[in-house]
Parts: structure tokens; C-alpha cells; sequence
């Protein structure tokens, strides 16, 4: 889990509203326990038992879509600080 999310709930203030909104709080709980149930015990087993092709393709897919996305938010940040940049020299 990153660090901003660790951060963020375990603020005084997050953990009022979650000691006192329980069931909401246990709700989430279990929907994050059963998403990691269905990941450990089915997705991984299936995944590891298809052919190796498949997941050689797979990989590239997820990585080419990955660095697709990072590539466009590196630009970004690189455009908004250009931008910062160009206005602070006025």
C-alpha cells in the first residue's frame, strides 16, 4: 500500500469518522478481503497455469500500456512546470 494512502488513514480525523461509521468501515473491509481471497486463490493459479505465450503477450500489453500512461504523465508534469517556469519569469 503507498505511503500517501497509509498517510491519509491514519489521520486523527479519518479515524473518528471510521470508529464512529463502523459498519461502512466493515463493509470495506470485507470487500478488500474477499477482492484478495479471489486474487490469491483464483486469478494467480489460473494465470500461472496458462501457456507461456499468453502470458509473454499479456506482460507486453500491460507494460506497453503502462508506459504509454507514464510517458503522458511525465509530459504533463513536465508541461505544467514548463509552464510554471515560463510565468515566473514575467
Amino acid at each position: 500500500m503507498p505511503n500517501f494512502v497509509l498517510n491519509y488513514l491514519i489521520k486523527p480525523n479519518r479515524i473518528k469518522h471510521h470508529l464512529k461509521n463502523l459498519t461502512m468501515t466493515y463493509i470495506a473491509l470485507y470487500l478488500v478481503g474477499f477482492y484478495d481471497l479471489v486474487r490469491e486463490r483464483i486469478m494467480k493459479p489460473v494465470y500461472r497455469s496458462l501457456p507461456l505465450n499468453f502470458k509473454v503477450w499479456y506482460d507486453r500489453a500491460r507494460y506497453k500500456c503502462l508506459g504509454r500512461f507514464l510517458n503522458n504523465s511525465i509530459r504533463a508534469i513536465i508541461g505544467v512546470w514548463s509552464i510554471t517556469i515560463h510565468f515566473s519569469d514575467i
